[in-house]
C-alpha cells in the first residue's frame, strides 16, 4: 500500500492505494469489557516513551496519512487517559483518504482470534481497520467497525480472526473526516474478549487515490471453472416493476455525512439505454453506491468483478461478503481513477472460508459523480 508517510507534524498528500484482501468476519456490537486474553503484544502501548530519534512521536509508532488531505499528527503532553502522553490526529481539510497513528506490526499466528482495544476521544466518527501482512509480503485489510464520536476518554474493542496466510498485523484507528482523534492505552492480545465493546468511564459517548486500474493478484487458491456473469440485470436495462426509478435487482445505498442523489439514467449508457448515477455533494464522511443483491458464491474461490464507469473523482471497489452464520465482512479490492469516458474496471478477490454470498460495491467517497453500467461477477478470471 503506497501512502504519504512522514515522521513529523503536518501531512498533506495525494497517493495511490490499491489493495487485495482476504477478509475475516468481524462482529460489531456492545457488550462486556475485555475478558481473559493473552499477553500484551504492542510495544509502547501507552505511548509514554518518546522515540529518541524522532522526538515528535512515540517510540514504535509512526504517523500515517493518504489521500487528498491536510492533517497534523502530534504527540501531546497532558490530559492523557493514563500517564502524560497520547497520540492526536487533526484533519482540517479532506477530499479523500484518512490519517492515523500506527504501531509497528507484530507477528501473529494464522487463523487465530485476536482482540484489539484502545481509549479514544474524537469529534467525529472513526474506524478500526486491521492491516495484515501475509507470509508472501502481500498486504490486506480487515475492516472491524465504525466507532462513534466521544467527548470523554472512551474504550473501544473488537476481535478478528487472522487470515490463513497472515504473518504480522497492525491495527489502525483512523480518522477520515475533518475533526480530531486522540488515542491512548492501545492493546492487542491473542484470544477473544467477548462481543465488541464501546465503554466510556462515566458516560457513553456510530462502513477509498488515484490509481490506474490493475488486476489485483490473489493468493494461491482453488479456482472454479470460468462461467457466465452472476449479477442479474448487470446491464441495468430491466426496470424494477414496482419502482420505475430503480433497475430491477439494484438499490441505492449511502452512509455517513454527505448529501447524495441517485439517478437511473436513460440515454448515454455504455451499452443499451440505461445506466446508474451517484452524485455526492457536501461530503464529510461515508460513501454512496448502487448495489446489486448479493449472490451465492463458493468459499475459498477466486472471483472476478468487472463494470464500466465514468467518474469525476476517484472511486473504489469493495466486495461485501456474507458468511454462512450471517455476519458481514468487506474485501477492499482497489481504487480507481476519475474517468471522463466509459472505462472498464476489474478486480479479483478470493472468498473467505466461511463465505456464502457476495455483492461488490463500486462506491464514491468524495464530492463528485459516478456513473456505472454493464456489471459482471464470475468465478475464475475469464467470463
Amino acid at each position: 500500500m503506497s501512502k504519504c508517510r512522514v515522521r513529523q507534524g503536518v501531512i498533506v498528500g495525494v497517493v495511490a492505494l490499491v489493495a487485495s484482501i482476504v477478509a475475516s468476519v468481524a462482529v460489531v456490537g456492545t457488550g462486556s469489557q475485555r475478558a481473559e486474553a493473552g499477553p500484551e503484544m504492542i510495544g509502547n502501548p501507552s505511548v509514554e516513551t518518546v522515540d529518541p530519534s524522532a522526538g515528535a512521536q512515540p517510540l514504535a509508532w509512526e504517523p500515517d496519512a493518504w489521500g487528498t488531505i491536510t492533517a497534523a499528527l502530534t504527540h501531546p503532553t497532558g490530559d492523557a487517559h493514563t500517564g502524560t502522553r497520547y497520540a492526536r490526529v487533526a484533519i482540517t481539510a479532506r477530499t479523500s483518504g484518512d490519517a492515523k497513528w500506527r504501531f509497528e506490526p507484530v507477528p501473529v499466528v494464522a487463523s487465530t482470534v485476536y482482540t484489539f482495544s484502545d481509549w479514544y476521544r474524537a469529534s467525529a466518527s472513526t474506524e478500526l481497520v486491521v492491516e495484515v501482512t501475509a507470509a508472501t509480503g502481500a498486504v490486506s485489510w480487515i475492516w472491524l467497525r465504525s466507532v462513534p464520536a466521544a467527548t470523554a476518554w472512551t474504550q473501544v474493542s473488537a476481535s478478528f480472526t487472522t487470515p490463513a496466510n497472515a504473518a504480522e498485523v497492525t491495527v489502525l484507528h483512523l480518522l477520515q473526516s475533518v475533526g480530531s482523534l486522540d488515542t491512548d492505552d492501545s492493546s492487542l492480545s491473542i484470544g477473544t474478549a467477548g462481543p465488541d465493546t464501546t465503554v466510556a468511564p462515566t458516560t457513553t459517548a456510530a462502513p477509498t487515490t488515484t490509481a490506474a486500474p490493475t488486476t489485483t493478484a490473489a493468493p494461491t487458491t482453488t479456482v472454479a471453472p470460468s462461467g457466465g456473469g452472476l449479477v442479474p440485470n448487470g446491464s441495468v436495462e430491466t426496470v424494477d416493476p414496482a419502482n420505475s426509478a430503480v433497475p430491477s435487482g439494484w438499490t441505492p445505498n449511502r452512509w455517513g455525512t454527505n448529501t447524495t442523489t441517485f439517478t437511473y439514467l436513460s440515454g448515454d449508457a455504455h451499452t443499451g439505454t440505461r445506466a446508474t448515477r451517484v452524485v455526492t455533494t457536501g461530503y464529510s464522511s461515508g460513501d454512496a453506491k448502487w448495489r446489486f443483491g448479493s449472490v451465492a458464491v463458493a468459499a475459498d474461490t477466486l472471483y472476478t468483478f468487472s463494470d464500466w464507469y465514468r467518474a469525476t473523482a476517484s472511486t473504489q471497489l469493495v466486495a461485501e461478503v456474507t458468511a454462512t452464520n450471517g455476519t458481514v465482512s468487506w474485501i477492499w479490492l482497489k481504487s480507481l481513477p476519475a474517468a471522463t469516458g466509459w472505462t472498464n474496471a476489474t478486480g479479483t478477490f478470493t472468498t473467505p472460508a466461511t463465505a456464502a454470498r457476495v455483492t461488490v460495491l463500486h462506491l464514491l467517497t468524495a464530492n463528485g459523480t459516478l456513473d456505472t453500467d454493464d456489471t459482471l461477477l464470475y468465478a475464475g478470471t475469464t467470463p
